[in-house]
């Protein structure tokens, strides 16, 4: 009974973190605050939901892939993060003071430069 009850609060954690990973990344300006939302609380929030789906299932086979999932998540989340932050470091356009609308934008600029070319 514990045990069901520990599962469903880490799993309703879970959610709540990657709700509030998807909002960040609707209404975070730039990359960089959208790579902090998207890197922290989904990371987090998907550890939190397997590991609540692991309390429930208990020990047999699916809990061992259950775990290399979560190992998986865990090594494989900061990377990600790690490598587009630095494509966007590195990229020109790509700035902590220019919002993505604005991109599209210069984007679209750009694109009716080489068509008149």
């Amino acid at each position: 009974m514990i045990l069901r009850i520990i599962s469903l609060l880490l799993m309703s954690l879970g959610c709540v973190m990657m709700f509030t990973a998807a909002l960040g990344l609707l209404r975070f300006p730039d990359i960089y605050m959208r790579l902090h939302a998207s890197g922290k609380a989904g990371t987090g929030g998907t550890l939190a939901l397997l590991g609540g789906v692991l309390l429930r299932t208990g020990i047999d086979v699916i809990s061992g892939k259950i775990i290399l999932v979560m190992v998986f998540v865990l090594l494989t989340g900061p990377i990600i993060s790690h490598a587009l932050a630095r494509a966007a470091h590195i990229s020109s356009d790509l700035t902590a003071d220019t919002p993505f609308h604005d991109l599209e934008e210069e984007i679209s600029k750009k694109e009716g430069d080489k068509d008149d070319d």
